[in-house]
């Protein structure tokens, strides 16, 4: 028992000298605890139970939605989206600057995916890109809500209104956002956000869909629990095996009472980043005034790849973690078989690093990481 402990020691001071990129925050063992122990008395671990329900409704309140459906993660959630809007044998028209799943989801409904640049200043979707897009084919919207900003919704939603297309948001990263007074979530006929152990606000795995139209409620409800109907009584449509269970509710649940300081703290972080930073020749990403952001993650633009590997370099030097969200552009994987140009997603997604952002990241870890950022463009200076 003695070696283990001190093994733990040993291992736990070897993880406090690294600094991650990011990190799981966990809840009070005492309210996981008394999550855990409804589980045990009601004796239901999966299938829509009472804590999959609990936490649907209160997440409903919290983020001021109409419908609202956990799932047992954002891809499947996107896969459900699409599937419910029936866009097979169309065109859906995506962001070249997102992860992997938002295509991925759109070809597992039998559709094809097609790339458009995103803007320079907020790397969103960039809408004027959008409309030109638009063809006889199109047949749905998917754009992602990147980062800390969201996507010129008000724009998007005139575009889709003329051509009659439906929108499905992946906002994967986006839980606590808001458009002046409303959620993010309430914008575009779909959002599909994550609740996976690294995002901002998590149920260890997971994720939910939102919607306000009645009608695709029910498509979706019937399309996570494999297409069954509400009484459970036969199969209305196809559908997937895209429920979550009572232990990740029970996460979400006992996590949802540290919201406000997690909010509170990842802005400070953000603003000492940026404080700490000010005086370098990096881009930030713009964000609409409007905003109320949840800082999520801490992404630069360098001007050159050249910058970014030598900022790698000294971060991997001084044993601290980044990551490169999101390379390559989309369009240049080639199991997408898309030979278009994406220019500004492509020099995006050479010259961008995310710095360590996380609810517990210390002031001395931040001081640390802007250190190293810093001698880079002192020795580029000196040169």
């Amino acid at each position: 028992m003695l070696l283990i402990y001190i093994l733990a020691i040993l291992m736990e001071s070897q993880f406090l000298s690294n600094i991650p990129v990011s990190r799981t925050f966990l809840p009070d063992m005492e309210e996981l605890q008394f999550y855990i122990a409804k589980i045990y008395v009601q004796n239901q671990t999966t299938n829509n139970g009472p804590l999959v329900r609990e936490f649907e409704e209160k997440l409903k309140t919290y983020l001021g939605v109409k419908h609202l459906f956990l799932a047992g993660n954002a891809t499947i959630g996107l896969q459900i989206a699409m599937n419910a809007l029936n866009v097979a044998g169309k065109e859906v028209l995506t962001s070249a600057f997102s992860y992997v799943a938002a295509p991925s989801s759109i070809i597992a409904a039998n559709a094809r995916p097609k790339f458009v640049d995103i803007a320079a200043d907020n790397f969103c979707i960039h809408p004027d890109l959008l409309e030109e897009s638009i063809s006889d084919y199109t047949g749905a919207i998917l754009p992602t809500h990147v980062f800390n900003a969201v996507c010129d919704v008000e724009r998007i939603t005139s575009i889709a209104e003329k051509f009659g297309l439906p929108t499905v948001y992946d906002a994967a990263h986006s839980f606590g956002i808001k458009i002046g007074a409303e959620s993010v979530f309430n914008f575009g006929d779909i959002s599909v956000c994550s609740l996976h152990a690294l995002k901002v606000f998590n149920a260890v795995e997971g994720g939910f869909i939102t919607t306000s139209r009645d009608d695709l409620a029910e498509k979706i409800y019937e399309t996570r629990y494999f297409g069954a109907n509400r009484s459970n009584t036969g199969f209305n449509r196809l559908g997937f095996n895209g429920k979550n269970s009572e232990v990740h509710a029970a996460f979400g649940l006992a996590n949802m009472s540290k919201l406000p300081d997690v909010f509170k703290e990842r802005e400070d972080s953000y603003n000492l980043y940026r404080k700490l930073l000010s005086d370098l020749p990096i881009q930030w990403q713009v964000i609409r005034k409007d905003i109320v952001t949840n800082h999520s993650y801490l992404p630069l633009i360098f001007d050159s790849a050249i910058t970014r590997i030598m900022v790698e370099t000294a971060l991997t030097s001084e044993n601290i973690s980044f990551r490169r969200y999101f390379q390559p552009a989309l369009n240049r994987l080639p199991f997408f078989n898309d030979e278009t140009q994406m220019p500004i997603a492509e020099s995006v997604s050479e010259r961008i690093l995310c710095l360590p952002l996380f609810y517990g990241i210390s002031r001395s870890q931040i001081e640390r990481v802007c250190d190293a950022v810093c001698k880079v463009f002192y020795i580029i200076e000196r040169d």
